[in-house]
């Protein structure tokens, strides 16, 4: 699988891009805004997430957008599920060929596709549409299911 730069976390963006360049202290920070303490060094330790109030505060006190902290952390966690689910796809798709007993050659001359696309799909490299999902389904005796499933 496609090996990845881990993706930042809001404690990091919060201390690389504010705190540290201005020599702020949580101290500093919870005085300035009015953010508890023990609130801010749970954000600061990711024990906490981001919410719309405390990033309006730390907006205000930082002279940036009320929703910028809280748009950094809706990214964030929306690439850190995107991710999560190409690998589920990629592990998937590399599961179902082992257990058909197939090479990825094999598996790409059955369903009429370059060996190369099999290799970039299995090292998360490319992303399969859902009618090539269907076709190594088929080729490969399964059935594809979707699932949505609660948070």
């Amino acid at each position: 699988m496609i090996e990845r730069i881990p993706l930042p976390k809001m404690s990091e963006f919060l201390l690389e891009e504010f705190m540290t360049p201005l020599n702020l202290t949580a101290h500093d920070v919870s005085d300035g805004t009015g953010i508890f303490l023990k609130e801010l060094q749970a954000l600061l330790e990711d024990k906490q997430e981001m919410t719309l109030e405390l990033s309006e505060k730390l907006g205000k006190y930082f002279g940036v957008s009320g929703m910028l902290f809280y748009n950094i952390q809706q990214d964030l966690k929306n690439r850190a599920e995107a991710f999560e689910l190409e690998e589920n796809i990629t592990r998937a798709l590399i599961e179902a060929r082992q257990e058909r007993g197939l090479t990825s050659e094999e598996l790409a001359e059955k369903a009429g596709i370059s060996p190369v696309d099999i290799k970039n799909l299995e090292n998360g490299q490319m992303m399969p549409s859902l009618s090539l999902l269907q076709k190594l389904a088929h080729v490969m005796g399964k059935k594809l299911t979707l699932a949505f499933q609660p948070v």
